[in-house]
């Protein structure tokens, strides 16, 4: 028979929190705090509220509740995930009319280091973005007026190319979604026009030197009717 008093685990699993993470249980009047990713307490039979104590910029699932013990071990696992949030910049490119972009996410972008740069048709966007969790994901809105037609995206992360991000948009906007992992990161979203295919080049060329062949032989005909006709 098993005595009144005998206590069992009771273990809280936390998932989305980076190493060395701080995070905290209060449960039956004891607090306890861990930067790992378990917190066990040892109670006996009965049922119990717990709080969670949240790191800053994370909400926790559950915040708090009740868990039962009933001669057994006994496991609650806690979520801990980075709000969503969503903020806009207007950046002034060198040439051309102001420009608004759209960040949206649970990682977080400095919007000082927010920067646009043209040239020749080729369009870059750059900025720092942090992400405190294990993973993030930002959806970047562009303005399709500043982006050619058919024009391919390359997305760089510390100078790094990433794979193939996913893109959205309508009959204004251009929507880049990207992934962004723990710790601050340099990205750069770069957008190249379309290149023009060889075959249209060599086309081109050939299409050119014929028209000015048949310039050539026009003129030389003008030219030999006015020697025989003075």
């Amino acid at each position: 028979m098993r005595s009144s008093s005998e206590k069992y685990p009771v273990v809280f699993n936390e998932n989305g929190l980076n190493n060395r993470t701080s995070w905290s249980v209060t449960m039956n009047g004891t607090t306890l705090t861990s930067e790992h990713p378990d917190i066990t307490f040892s109670e006996p039979n009965g049922t119990y509220s717990f709080t969670i104590g949240t790191p800053h910029g994370y909400s926790a699932s559950p915040s708090s509740g009740t868990i039962n013990v009933d001669a057994a071990e006994t496991h609650q696992t806690i979520l801990f995930t980075v709000p969503w949030s969503t903020s806009s910049v207007t950046v002034y490119p060198r040439s051309g009319n102001p420009v608004t972009i759209g960040f949206a996410g649970n990682a977080t972008v400095a919007i000082p280091s927010v920067h646009l740069t043209t040239t020749t048709g080729n369009t870059s966007l750059s900025f720092n973005v942090t992400e405190i969790g294990t993973r993030g994901v930002l959806n970047i809105t562009i303005p399709r007026a500043i982006v050619s037609s058919g024009s391919s995206i390359r997305v760089y992360a510390d100078g790094v190319r990433s794979g193939n991000p996913k893109e959205g948009g309508d009959a204004s906007h251009l929507y880049v979604y990207i992934l962004i992992f723990y710790g601050t990161h340099s990205v750069e979203l770069q957008f190249q026009p379309p290149s023009i295919p060889i075959l249209q080049y060599v086309t081109g060329g050939i299409l050119a030197a014929s028209i000015l062949g048949l310039l050539l032989i026009v003129f030389n005909r003008k030219k030999q009717q006015r020697l025989h006709n003075p």
